[in-house]
């Protein structure tokens, strides 16, 4: 990826680099793939519909946008993401009985993919305190809990809905979904700033990235902290161990 602000002549390079069919390409014979930080703003100056890497991933690999998400992890905390990229009243329109169940799903198998075998999974509010049993909104009574009970009655271990500000304070829970990106972005970089891995879960592929930006500010500067990245990395290797799986050929 070119360094420094982005312009229209750095559009091609940049496309030849992230179009969908350089990163299946790329990304079909293997097992994992881990990806730098991105610049939404010189994706889209290459002309690529880009809102982060999880819908994009989808587009790349075949699989349904609406059933890939974007798991955060540090240390041994997992945070899912319902919605993403898109402005908050978007957001709120896709909170869903359908959406949530789908990334209730797609959590279970992904922790399971990755070595648990029986996930224990937390789901946070939309609104202030979840709602405060309807006082605060109806999101967590009409749409939430709901999906949350489908998913019990299928065999899953969830619960909730929490609210999202004391919620990452429970013990035992191997995922957390939250119903905003800052909602889990905010808690996860705040608790392990740069050191965040960001996993695209619900495609075909492991695909793995980091929290933070491409910080152009500093590019070729040597100052650049690698702790996500290496973070991104290691957890490929240590998921593509315990699924058995072998090194890509060279």
């Amino acid at each position: 990826m070119p360094t420094g602000p982005a312009t229209p002549s750095t559009s091609s390079a940049v496309r030849s680099r992230t179009s969908p069919r350089s990163i299946s390409a790329r990304a079909a014979p293997r097992a994992a793939a881990p990806r730098a930080p991105q610049n939404e703003t010189s994706i889209a100056l290459a002309g690529i519909a880009f809102d982060g890497y999880p819908s994009f991933v989808a587009r790349a690999t075949g699989t349904d946008e609406s059933d890939v998400y974007l798991m955060l992890c540090f240390d041994d905390v997992k945070i899912v993401h319902a919605t993403l990229h898109c402005s908050v009243r978007q957001a709120i329109e896709m909170i869903t009985r359908e959406n949530i169940a789908r990334v209730i799903a797609a959590t279970d198998r992904a922790l399971k993919r990755m070595g648990t075998a029986a996930p224990k999974i937390a789901v946070g509010g939309l609104n202030p305190h979840a709602g405060e049993r309807g006082l605060f909104g109806r999101e967590e009574i009409e749409v939430i809990k709901p999906a949350i009970d489908a998913a019990v009655a299928q065999g899953m271990t969830v619960t909730g809905p929490f609210g999202a500000d004391t919620m990452f304070r429970m013990q035992g829970v191997d995922a957390f979904i939250v119903m905003l990106h800052d909602q889990g972005h905010i808690a996860a970089k705040l608790l392990a700033h740069n050191a965040v891995a960001a996993l695209t879960i619900g495609s075909p592929i492991l695909f793995s990235s980091v929290a933070h930006g491409s910080a152009h500010d500093i590019a070729g500067k040597g100052v650049a902290d690698p702790t996500a990245m290496i973070e991104a990395v290691l957890r490929l290797s240590k998921a593509k161990q315990r699924l058995g799986l072998q090194p890509a050929p060279a």
